[in-house]
């Protein structure tokens, strides 16, 4: 596998980036917050992503990531 969690034999597409995003959200916030709206917000952060014009593909995995956890951050912080 390499490093960010996407293997060989697996394409590299939009829909195994937030598989890849779901399932590190899902450990996280998976207590929190449904996968359903996990999904969405994966979908979401790298649908914006991929359409940019500057593309590290390397580190959309990543930057998708943290946009799903900022959000769920907040959703967390206030139902606290």
């Amino acid at each position: 596998m390499d490093p960010i969690g996407i293997s060989a034999s697996q394409p590299f597409t939009p829909e195994t980036v937030v598989a890849r995003v779901v399932r590190d959200a899902s450990r996280t916030f998976g207590a929190s917050i449904d996968e359903t709206t996990l999904t969405l917000w994966a979908e979401t952060a790298v649908a914006a992503l991929w359409s940019d014009s500057i593309k590290v593909t390397s580190f959309l995995p990543v930057l998708a990531m943290r946009q799903v956890s900022a959000q769920a951050a907040e959703v967390v912080k206030e139902t606290a």
